[in-house]
């Protein structure tokens, strides 16, 4: 389908605004994210610290090693090897979303044009 003038300018200013703004309005929406998981993660004196969570869990992995029982060895070793893949999952989480940031004003101006929208929509699923 064609597009009339009126809808090319609005388009085109919509774009425009979404390029330019898509840093400003991510830079919110993460110091929002740290808001929210500093609330959840820090309540008071229960808070979570974690270098005591990585010396409990150390300390209980030591510890199952000195006795032959095979379980709670295994255990540990599943509570390590989960704990590592948590670390690859966030480390991959950050680089996309860095990814993202960056191609951020180029995908945004992509809603300029029907052909190429779903270029910019598919930006918007990423973040």
């Amino acid at each position: 389908s064609e597009l009339t003038p009126g809808e090319l300018i609005a388009r085109l200013v919509g774009a425009f605004l979404a390029s330019n703004l898509s840093l400003i309005v991510l830079g919110y929406a993460i110091t929002l994210a740290n808001g929210l998981s500093g609330a959840f993660l820090s309540m008071g004196a229960q808070a979570i610290d974690p270098g005591v969570v990585a010396e409990v869990i150390a300390g209980y992995v030591v510890a199952q090693l000195v006795p032959f029982n095979l379980f709670p060895a295994l255990v540990a070793l599943a509570a390590v090897v989960l704990a590592l893949c948590v670390v690859v999952i966030y480390i991959v989480r950050i680089a996309i979303t860095i990814v993202l940031i960056a191609a951020a004003p180029l995908a945004l101006m992509f809603h300029a044009l029907p052909a190429t929208d779903g270029l910019a929509r598919l930006w918007w699923r990423g973040i």
